[in-house]
């Protein structure tokens, strides 16, 4: 069963990039998201890169004159970091974004003299209210690789465009109901993540 809610009746939904990233700041919600997005995959304890819990609207400055990058939410477990961002505009130039996002997240992690095997993997995760490839996927994942011989580079940077809507065949299950509260505000009585989640909208 599911409790429908008036999305007009909630000023800023999950939807909205501020209330995403604010809500986002909770740790566990943090994880059950990247364990739907990633199904299988049991994520560690996450924490902000300074060992606090989750930073909102985590800036990097990469330089006296270059861009800086303001992310929505930036966190780290034991061997990876993840950026999570929420898209409601098709840019093309979105690509572009986490090229620039993944590099601006390795430079904030080194300090002179310590060596590139240190540097943990990455992950630059766009949740999208829309089909930027058109191919009607759920998630579009994406790392360097020899396009001649299909043999990955191996610097473990990853690039995922997560689809809010793809067609429900195309959809994980774990998804669904993720995907159905992005888009809609459903809240389905037998789902406690999407409840959390939708309990901590429903509080700022």
């Amino acid at each position: 069963m599911l409790i429908q809610n008036n999305p007009s009746s909630i000023q800023y939904p999950l939807n909205n990039d501020i209330m995403f990233a604010l809500v986002m700041n909770d740790a566990d919600l943090c994880r059950g998201l990247l364990e739907r997005i990633f199904p299988g995959r049991k994520v560690r304890m996450l924490k902000v890169c300074d060992g606090s819990d989750v930073e909102v609207q985590n800036t990097i400055i990469t330089g006296m004159i270059s861009k800086s990058v303001r992310l929505d939410v930036l966190f780290e477990d034991d061997d990876s970091l993840y950026s999570i961002e929420m898209q409601n505009m098709n840019d093309a130039a979105l690509p572009m974004r986490g090229r620039y996002y993944a590099s601006a997240m390795d430079i904030d992690q080194l300090r002179r003299g310590e060596e590139y095997k240190e540097l943990k993997k990455n992950y630059v995760i766009f949740i999208c209210t829309f089909d930027h490839y058109g191919l009607e996927q759920a998630v579009y994942s994406f790392q360097n690789y020899d396009v001649k011989n299909s043999l990955p580079y191996g610097d473990e940077s990853f690039k995922l465009i997560v689809n809010t809507t793809a067609p429900v065949e195309n959809t994980p299950q774990e998804l669904m109901p993720f995907f159905d509260y992005v888009n809609r505000m459903e809240v389905p009585e037998d789902d406690a993540f999407i409840q959390a989640l939708h309990a901590q909208v429903e509080k700022y």
